[in-house]
């Protein structure tokens, strides 16, 4: 994905594509914004939440370290 954020000063614009898209379709949308918003998480707020959600599955998880799959088991139906 190619974004670009402009102000044009005339009618016409010259778009730069990267090399690696030559040849390919390129579909191009242009409407217009009112301000350019830059979001990006900070780095504590993704390790809290994180924390915050390990958390809260702890008491659902189960130990599972000695559990091995039957197949045989799993497709006895009688």
């Amino acid at each position: 994905m190619y974004r670009q954020v402009f102000r044009p000063n005339n009618s016409t614009y010259n778009l730069p594509v990267p090399r690696s898209w030559y040849g390919m379709e390129v579909e191009v949308i242009a409407f217009p914004i009112s301000s350019v918003v830059q979001i990006s998480a900070p780095k504590n707020l993704v390790k809290t939440r994180r924390r915050k959600r390990e958390a809260m599955l702890r008491k659902y998880s189960m130990d599972l370290s000695g559990f091995k799959f039957n197949s045989e088991e799993a497709n006895d139906y009688e």
